[in-house]
């Protein structure tokens, strides 16, 4: 592993409907693990975090591509891609629910 970086996500507090979103993280092209897990909750119901997407470039001189993983119910906990350049994490939440979210990015 050549470095690290992390990061967390508040998913606010919302006391009527619940509430979903994203954060993109965005780096140089290199071989990239993408890792989300909670590390604090509050409030009974739904809870859910993941990776929802990310960038990679196949071809060094060519195009990104995106790679997006579905809907909340199918994000990934942990990706491993080769030459990534963006890495997409989510976080949803029910009704007088609220989350913190740890994300970690390790490159080689």
């Amino acid at each position: 592993m050549n470095s690290m970086s992390s990061g967390y996500l508040y998913s606010g507090y919302n006391s009527d409907h619940g509430l979903s979103y994203t954060y993109e993280v965005n780096f140089g092209p290199v071989y990239t693990v993408g890792q989300a897990s909670f590390y604090g909750v509050d409030g009974d119901g739904l809870h859910h975090t993941g990776v929802a997407a990310y960038r990679f470039r196949p071809d060094p001189n060519g195009p990104e591509q995106t790679v997006n993983l579905g809907g909340w119910k199918s994000w990934a906990p942990s990706v491993y891609v080769n030459q990534a350049s963006s890495v997409t994490f989510g976080i949803v939440v029910g009704a007088k629910q609220e989350a913190y979210v740890l994300f970690n990015l390790f490159f080689w």
